[in-house]
């Protein structure tokens, strides 16, 4: 083989052994704005929703006054519910979005509240306060809607007890009762697209303590349990996020002090991060049909940001003091529905010139390491003939 041949083998095979080696700068994203706060919008709630589209959907109070539940990808923003006549106040604190751009969300009533669906055009009713929801029950919970139309949620009765409830498009289906440790801490419920819930069950006595669970076609099976007042693996356990395959991701805080990011599907657990290393809180986590799972953190070293994993450089998505929207981020929340399967992120975030606003951050994909191997072959391959030829 010729010297030049030798040479270019030698750098296509260096080439790839780069590329095919684990990844270790930091993820590259480009950001989008969605809503930002003006003459249009005031503020708006922390916890916005993104579904696979690249649709966020976000309350916001308006500066006109009152509050709404409202879409947007990066252009025009639809108004999905407003208050007014209909809606004595929208509550977008945690609204779920699916697939179509259809957002389910909690909203009061003059006579009482409801959990309710819509896209832009006409509201669809989930369940209120009548019927089977009448006068004994005094709190809706977050709902969790999918790709098919059906809802999860929890609902409070009068006695402080609270269940979890399962509203395809055409039945209602209780499916757990417990009494929780402090009355309204029920935004728990998690459907994934194949009906499959997830929730979290606690019970006051005779020991403070609480269950992550997942009912499927094949029955309930806890994912973890925990107790504050027990000295065992996990002390309190956080709302959970369920994906298709099963798996579910949760914020926990641990017995033996400190807190972190699990995921579990019925065995073992698995640690995504926890405080041991550069993180010393966390939050709700959101979870891929992949496993992937993102989070919210404060770092040791101050700030805080949303990760995908252990390593605060590596694993950032965005931090405090990181530049965003002409200003500089002060402040950041991420929430359960905030990853989509394209590796999107919606968040909220605070800047320093006072703004406040909605965002989507979506991944830069990397160069394909195949793709540039055979770009690597094919000018081996060029050279070759070209010496060939001459």
């Amino acid at each position: 083989m010729r010297t030049t041949a030798r040479i270019l083998v030698l750098a296509v095979l260096a080439a790839a052994g780069v590329l095919l080696a684990p990844r270790a700068g930091a993820l590259t994203y480009t950001f989008t704005t969605i809503a930002l706060s003006g003459p249009t919008h005031e503020s708006f709630e922390t916890r916005p929703a993104l579904n696979d589209a690249g649709t966020v959907a976000f309350g916001a109070t308006l500066a006109a006054g009152g509050n709404g539940i409202f879409t947007g990808s990066g252009g025009a923003i639809t108004t999905i519910a407003q208050s007014g006549p209909t809606f004595t106040n929208v509550l977008g604190s945690a609204p779920s979005i699916n697939a179509d751009g259809t957002v389910a969300f909690e909203a009061q009533l003059a006579g009482g509240s409801g959990l309710f669906t819509g896209s832009g055009g006409a509201v669809a009713t989930v369940v209120d306060n009548s019927g089977f929801f009448g006068a004994g029950f005094t709190f809706f919970g977050r709902p969790s809607l999918n790709d098919v139309g059906s809802v999860a949620f929890s609902a409070q009765l009068t006695n402080d007890d609270e269940g979890i409830y399962f509203k395809s498009p055409i039945l209602l289906i209780p499916i757990s009762i417990a009494s929780v440790v402090e009355p309204g801490e029920a935004d728990h419920a998690s459907l994934n697209g194949v009906g499959a819930v997830a929730y979290l069950e606690s019970a006051p006595l005779p020991v403070p303590s609480a269950s992550i669970r997942r009912l499927d076609a094949g029955g309930t099976t806890t994912i973890a349990s925990g107790s504050p007042a027990l000295p065992v693996t996990f002390g309190t356990l956080g709302m959970p996020s369920l994906n298709d395959a099963g798996t579910v991701a949760f914020r926990a805080s641990l017995g033996a002090g400190g807190s972190g990011i699990f995921t579990g599907s019925g065995g073992a657990t698995t640690a995504i991060a926890d405080s041991t290393g550069p993180f010393t809180t966390f939050d709700t986590p959101s979870l891929d049909s992949a496993g992937k799972v993102a989070f919210w953190a404060e770092l040791d070293a101050g700030g805080s940001g949303i990760f995908l994993g252990p390593n605060p450089v590596a694993d950032k998505v965005i931090r405090t003091g990181d530049p965003l929207a002409g200003s500089t981020v002060t402040a950041l929340d991420f929430f359960l529905e905030g990853l989509n399967d394209g590796g999107s992120l919606a968040f909220w975030a605070s800047l320093a010139d006072g703004r406040t606003g909605v965002f989507r951050a979506d991944l830069v994909p990397e160069p394909s390491s195949a793709a540039l191997l055979a770009c690597g072959l094919a000018s081996l391959a060029l050279a070759a003939r070209r010496r060939r030829g001459g």
